[in-house]
């Protein structure tokens, strides 16, 4: 299930572009955050760092699950 999830999610249009859109994002948050608050920049910073992981955590997932799936046959 993980691996069709991950094939569906690679499809979409914001995964090509993600960070294209991510970067900007990014930044211009963490322009606006450190003018409110530093614990705000925190904040930011990881739900940066949850985006990215996520990313790279669907990059990933067809090539594991396709070597625990064929070990398990």
């Amino acid at each position: 299930m993980a691996v069709a999830f991950a094939r569906y999610q690679r499809s979409q249009p914001w995964y090509r572009l993600f960070w294209v859109l991510f970067v900007p994002g990014v930044v211009i948050s963490l322009v606006i955050a450190s003018r409110l608050h530093l614990a705000v920049v925190g904040v930011v910073l990881a739900f940066a760092a949850q985006g990215a992981w996520g990313w790279i955590s669907l990059r990933r997932v067809e090539k594991v699950n396709r070597a625990a799936l064929a070990a398990a046959r």
